[in-house]
């Protein structure tokens, strides 16, 4: 399809060759972590998997793998490159495959639109190409969904190339640097990989870091043309003031707890009903007449478009108080760097399309005419 539509791409063969298989072994890792060796020739990796298996996954010295690979060859590299010597047995299946990246060189042509392993293939090091690809298809399916039932313009679509073609590039690129690194035998590749396994072993925000980059929690899209804030920074009210800055536009929600009248509730599973989320940030303002004022206001903006939740600092007023939480602990507040009644509009993919630290509703409205500009 992708050569049907005349898309062309750029691919490129690492050279480097891989085997993978899940297997029964006996060794004292623990279950709740990865563990990566090295030798001067590669790497083995495994991964604790269910029903108490280990899935091994080892780089060969070419990229001549053995087509099947067998028991003694997972023995062979994990007995080569761990200070371990177990008994490997029980292979409940295995594969082998040469590494090579591609990378499309547009995601889009007409109505032909590319996603995941179509769009870009690299190597496993690194275990970014299920992530990448699924990324593609939360961030396309909402826009495309819009689209195909009248509420939105055929140019929405376009946003899709231009905020994942940029992410998708940068992963296929920094893969091949990672696996050229961690398999090579070369002098300098045995360099690079012990200073940078001494370094990400000492210093904890260097694994943290790692840690958000492998589940892709750092892919934002500020510079998108479908994002958007009318933010003003305030200084802290104490020295023990812990309001961060919160999520910008273009970026990731953040998770938090609330309470309703039935108990806590987490912020990710308000978020999960399909469509546009709107936060109203209420702060410090308990008065119930404004309280029921902005959620009044904040449906008529929302309306056609998703649901809208009011969290206060206080707790919950009297009457009715669907779509009203209480964030008594202040968690929301602080990880959302809300100081002041605030609006986060968040997108069907849970990254945030505008922000206002205002509660001022004719941003919102901006925000979807500007994404459904061009509807049919």
């Amino acid at each position: 399809m992708r050569e049907a539509a005349g898309i062309a791409r750029r691919s490129a063969d690492l050279k480097r060759g891989f085997i993978l298989g899940d297997v029964a072994v006996d060794w004292p890792l623990t279950r709740d972590r990865f563990h990566v060796y090295f030798d001067a020739s590669g790497l083995v990796a495994v991964f604790p998997m269910a029903g108490g298996y280990w899935r091994i996954l080892a780089s060969t010295p070419d990229d001549r793998p053995p087509k099947s690979p067998g028991l003694a060859d997972f023995a062979a590299y994990v007995a080569a490159r761990t200070p371990l010597n177990p008994e490997v047995t029980d292979l409940q299946w295995s594969s082998s495959f040469v590494a090579r990246e591609s990378l499309a060189e547009r995601l889009r042509h007409d109505r032909v639109l590319l996603a995941g392993d179509a769009a870009h293939s690299h190597s496993p090091v690194g275990g970014q190409g299920m992530n990448t690809g699924m990324q593609d298809a939360y961030n396309l399916g909402w826009k495309l969904a819009l689209v195909v039932t009248g509420r939105a313009g055929d140019a929405l679509l376009d946003s899709y190339q231009a905020e994942r073609l940029p992410i998708v590039k940068a992963v296929v690129d920094a893969t091949s640097t990672t696996t050229r690194v961690a398999t090579g035998s070369t002098l300098v590749a045995r360099r690079a990989r012990r200073h940078a396994l001494r370094l990400f072993g000492r210093l904890n925000p260097v694994q943290q870091r790692l840690s958000n980059a492998f589940g892709e929690h750092l892919v934002h899209y500020r510079d998108s043309r479908l994002v958007f804030q009318r933010w003003h920074e305030s200084p802290a009210r104490a020295w023990n003031d812990v309001a961060r800055s919160g999520p910008e536009a273009g970026e990731l929600v953040r998770d938090a707890y609330l309470e309703d009248r039935r108990g806590p509730v987490a912020l990710r599973r308000l978020l999960r009903a399909p469509g546009h989320h709107l936060i109203v940030f209420a702060a410090d303002t308990t008065d119930p007449d404004t309280l029921a004022g902005w959620q009044a206001a904040a449906g008529e903006a929302m309306a056609g478009h998703g649901e809208v939740h009011l969290v206060t600092r206080g707790h919950l007023p009297p009457g009715p108080t669907d779509g009203i939480f209480a964030d008594l602990r202040s968690d929301a507040h602080n990880r959302y760097g809300v100081r002041r009644p605030s609006l986060y509009l968040i997108r069907p993919d849970k990254y945030v399309g505008y922000r206002g630290d205002r509660v001022d509703f004719a941003p919102v409205d901006e925000y979807f005419r500007a994404l459904c500009a061009g509807r049919s």
